[in-house]
């Protein structure tokens, strides 16, 4: 990889926000470095511009992989999406802050070249995790939360490094999303869509009626969401290091418009052909689809899936979790738009692409798409598509430019 070409680090990226940046950039004509334990197969990382390092950033020893690369050494761009779930606080933020600090400081130290660091939180930063009522809607100057939250961990040691050690090279943005929907080939943590597809999928094999299965609350509140392809026209648009406005600051991002569970549920059970019930009963999916697992090789089985374990595409007790919050929570993203990025999607449209995609990637079943909504003189069927195309062609092989 020659000293002046576009190259980019990517930490995480065979995660749904790495993945989905690391497909942008590609398709952009630039050469990505992705850094994974595991290395990646098929589609996108057959990519003849895209290198892989295993490297398992909880090991200080291991990261030196990165820091004597001659391939990370011309890199201009350093995109950390990389995560580790931890079931206790404490953990979780110890954890994810020592990855993201061996990550940094040895990309830091062998990238001479490098002008952008790039690192994805979430709205958690917030406090919305704690499941209190907070002001809304978010906005990036908000005063912390009195707690363990690794993102402010992660976002002191991007600006403490860039004091101490950067010189002016580099200059670093971060992007706090809400509630990310996307997908990928390797499964991820905390998705409700693909959640959403699964439950559908089940109920629809069994004959069921798609439930509402949490509170009245999070039924009839406002809420936000933000597309994982979004995410990767946000990072795209950040690797300029030319533009001010950009420079050592964080930014919301989130599609740009609002949802209604109440609405937005019919939605999706008429795309699967489903009946539907609001009827708010409260019942754990975490509890109702816990013995699913050979149900669901049943029935990747009978229509051929690629996707044999349902554990890799549905979370439970994530979407238990967000579909019982107490409180409406949305976010303020003009500072984003003020910096000069100008794209916005309609969540809506990105729940229906995204099923569309699972479709495509053997995910779910192909089953035919029931009552594409129909907006005004605009289809909306039409917008719907076009989204999955593009997300379908970035995930295969992409031939540089």
């Amino acid at each position: 990889m020659a000293k002046n070409e576009n190259i980019a680090v990517i930490a995480g990226c065979q995660g749904i926000n790495g993945s989905h940046g690391t497909q942008k950039l590609l398709a952009n004509g630039w050469k990505v470095i992705g850094i994974s334990r595991r290395k990646p197969e098929g589609g996108w990382s057959e990519n003849p511009n895209f290198q892989h390092i295993s490297v398992d950033l909880l090991n200080e020893d291991d990261c030196k992989k990165l820091s004597d690369s001659k391939e990370v050494a011309n890199a201009s761009v350093f995109y950390y999406a990389a995560y580790v779930k931890k079931e206790d606080r404490e953990d979780e933020y110890n954890t994810n802050g020592r990855m993201f600090k061996n990550g940094l400081d040895a990309v830091d130290k062998a990238a001479k070249n490098l002008k952008r660091v790039l690192l994805v939180t979430g709205t958690k930063y917030y406090g919305e995790d704690l499941n209190i009522s907070l002001k809304t809607p978010f906005r990036e100057d908000d005063p912390r939360k009195d707690y363990p939250n690794f993102y402010y961990a992660q976002e002191d040691y991007i600006a403490e490094k860039h004091r101490q050690s950067s010189n002016g090279r580099w200059s670093f943005s971060i992007l706090r999303p809400h509630d990310i929907l996307g997908f990928s080939n390797t499964g991820g943590a905390m998705n409700m869509a693909t959640t959403i597809a699964a439950y559908a999928v089940l109920c629809k094999e069994r004959g069921e009626k798609l439930k509402w299965p949490g509170n009245e609350t999070c039924l009839k509140g406002v809420y936000d969401c933000t597309s994982a392809d979004l995410i990767a026209e946000a990072i795209l648009f950040l690797t300029d290091p030319s533009n001010t406005k950009t420079q050592n600051e964080a930014f919301n991002i989130v599609n740009g418009d609002i949802i209604r569970w109440e609405w937005l549920w019919p939605e999706i059970a008429r795309y699967f052909g489903l009946q539907y019930d609001l009827k708010v009963e409260q019942f754990p999916l975490a509890t109702k689809m816990k013995d699913c697992d050979q149900e669901w090789t049943d029935i990747a089985q009978k229509y051929n899936l690629k996707e044999k374990k349902i554990s890799n595409i549905a979370t439970w007790g994530f979407l238990d979790w967000c579909f019982n919050r107490k409180f409406d929570y949305f976010t303020d993203s003009n500072k984003l738009y003020e910096a000069g990025f100008t794209q916005r999607r309609r969540s809506e449209a990105v729940y229906l692409s995204l099923f569309e995609v699972m479709k495509e990637m053997g995910a779910i079943p192909k089953y035919e798409a029931k009552n594409m909504p129909n907006f005004g003189s605009t289809k909306e069927e039409s917008v719907i598509v076009k989204m999955a195309e593009v997300q379908i062609s970035e995930s295969k092989m992409v031939r540089s430019k």
